[in-house]
């Protein structure tokens, strides 16, 4: 008896999570047909075969690529998301690292899958608002996603109410600027955050080249939830070389 293929929609979900570790299982095969689709539909392209020899023969860094992934990873991300992290940070994590660092004064940070920035700027404004001698600190807060369209967005500054749940007005008045009714991010914070491409599937890292090296601190919440666990211990072995001896790694609560 002749077994069937598989559905093309499927194909195209073993050749993403080949090349990003993302996994659409069938629970989500509607979100995989309409991304493929929407993909197509970006590349100006409407036969599927030929769409996917294109994604097969094509870096995972190159804009036919971006396309589809953006359509995969709508990241839910707001500023100070979780305030039980960000009161561990300012409580217990911070004054470690700065306790440990008092000689050379240099505190590195990683938001790896940062989506549109508001976690790494999270970040950054705790910083501001807790270290008072912050200008005599070599601190570098790095952002890193595979979707070259949320960094872009990320490295604009411009956020709409959706980002604000739960933050204090106080502080939004402090940080940001309304206009039209988008909050644009004060040159100041902006300016302590880098972002940058890094596809955690595939890239090399802990490395000098992509600044994953030498750490005192991961946050990399909520990414695991879509990979396989194959990848997730990869990524996890990575991460562990990336920090420094005493260094912190902080994911979502449901992944620990």
């Amino acid at each position: 008896m002749a077994t069937r293929s598989k559905p093309k929609h499927r194909q195209f979900g073993e050749l993403i999570s080949s090349r990003t570790g993302l996994r659409i299982d069938e629970r989500r095969d509607d979100l995989l047909r309409r991304s493929v689709k929407a993909g197509a539909d970006l590349a100006g392209e409407d036969d599927l075969d030929r769409y996917f020899e294109s994604l097969r023969n094509a870096p995972t860094s190159s804009p036919l690529w971006d396309d589809l992934v953006g359509q995969i990873t709508i990241g839910e991300t707001y500023f100070f998301r979780n305030t039980g992290h960000f009161l561990a940070l300012e409580e217990r994590i911070f004054p470690e690292v700065l306790k440990r660092h008092q000689a050379d004064r240099r505190i590195r940070i990683w938001s790896a899958a940062c989506s549109t920035g508001e976690e790494p700027y999270s970040i950054a404004i705790l910083a501001r608002e807790i270290i008072p001698d912050l200008a005599n600190w070599n601190l570098s807060i790095m952002g890193t996603d595979i979707s070259k369209h949320s960094l872009q967005s990320a490295r604009e500054g411009t956020f709409r109410d959706w980002s604000f749940r739960g933050v204090p007005q106080e502080r939004r008045d402090r940080y940001f600027q309304q206009q039209e009714g988008l909050s644009h991010l004060s040159p100041e914070i902006r300016s302590m955050v880098t972002f940058n491409y890094l596809n955690q599937k595939e890239d090399e890292y802990p490395s000098l080249d992509t600044n994953t090296h030498a750490l005192d601190l991961i946050l990399c919440r909520n990414l695991s939830i879509y990979l396989p666990e194959d990848v997730i211990r990869s990524i996890a072995d990575r991460f562990y070389d990336c920090l420094i001896p005493g260094g912190w790694l902080l994911v979502g609560a449901s992944e620990t």
